[in-house]
């Protein structure tokens, strides 16, 4: 994690976890890059591979506002209904954990 003395930042998250609702004990790799600027608006980039998800890398992005509500939601197999546009994040562009 890094944060900048105005507020912004980055988080770079890995995880074995299962991501199943409900859980199903079976875990997928979650690899996680947040990123927010000083007025707390940001967008975190999301790939899960393994588990459930076979040898499919799925991806989702969400973005939220400087107050904290979602304005963008996407992901590559329409697990949650997409809304908003990329053009309302505070980064308009996904960046993804290596």
């Amino acid at each position: 994690m890094q944060h900048a003395q105005d507020g912004s930042g980055t988080l770079t998250v890995s995880a074995l976890g299962d991501v199943s609702t409900p859980k199903n004990g079976t875990n997928e790799n979650v690899a996680e890059n947040s990123r927010w600027d000083h007025t707390g608006a940001g967008r975190a980039d999301v790939k899960l591979a393994g588990g459930d998800f076979g040898t499919q890398t799925v991806t989702a992005s969400e973005c939220w506002s400087n107050a904290f509500t979602r304005v963008y939601y996407t992901d590559s197999v329409s697990w949650q209904p997409a809304m908003g546009t990329s053009s309302s994040c505070a980064f308009p562009q996904a960046q993804f954990s290596q």
